[in-house]
């Protein structure tokens, strides 16, 4: 079986933000789930570390961080499975390079190129039961320097007709083609 083809993961689209979410990422986070949150930009990773308050195990990655803690923190969540942290807020630096591989993710819309790198870290290699990724309409923080919002609408559109479906690699591209 091809990794491409094995359902891997199953989208949970919701029309509100990840604000609105924080319940239920403190019950993953409860239950033992390693929980992997994206979002637009850095205010809003830092203030959701704030909000979701979870004093156990948590890092944060984004682009404010100096190169020399960015790289400690890389090396944190790219180590052993173990001792990685149970709950990562990040931006997209995270959607690039690194190995992570975690239970459940929390995502804020994005262009569906970007979406799709952040998709890699949840269920990476498709060897754990089928994982939900909950995709958010709405950014928290202001996102218009970032990215184009007709982009972003069409995005979420299109994800739209995916919601509560399970998900290969190939229907990502497919979506992505769309």
């Amino acid at each position: 079986i091809s990794l491409r083809t094995v359902k891997r993961l199953v989208f949970c689209c919701k029309g509100e933000t990840i604000r609105n979410k924080i319940n239920l990422i403190r019950d993953y986070l409860d239950k033992g789930k390693s929980v992997l949150v994206f979002v637009n930009n850095v205010k809003t990773c830092q203030d959701l570390y704030s909000e979701i308050n979870f004093t156990e195990d948590v890092k944060l990655l984004h682009s404010g961080f100096h190169k020399k803690d960015r790289k400690s923190i890389e090396d944190i969540i790219t180590g052993e499975e173990e001792e990685r942290p149970q709950l990562l807020i990040a931006t997209q630096a995270v959607e690039v390079s690194l190995d992570i591989d975690y239970d459940v993710a929390f995502i804020e819309n994005a262009p569906i190129d970007a979406l799709i790198q952040r998709f890699g870290r949840v269920n990476r290699a498709g060897k754990k039961a089928i994982a939900s990724v909950y995709i958010v309409e709405k950014s928290i923080g202001n996102t218009k320097f970032f990215y184009n919002e007709d982009v972003l609408d069409s995005t979420f559109e299109n994800l739209l007709k995916l919601n509560h479906q399970e998900l290969s690699e190939a229907d990502l591209v497919d979506v992505c083609n769309q």
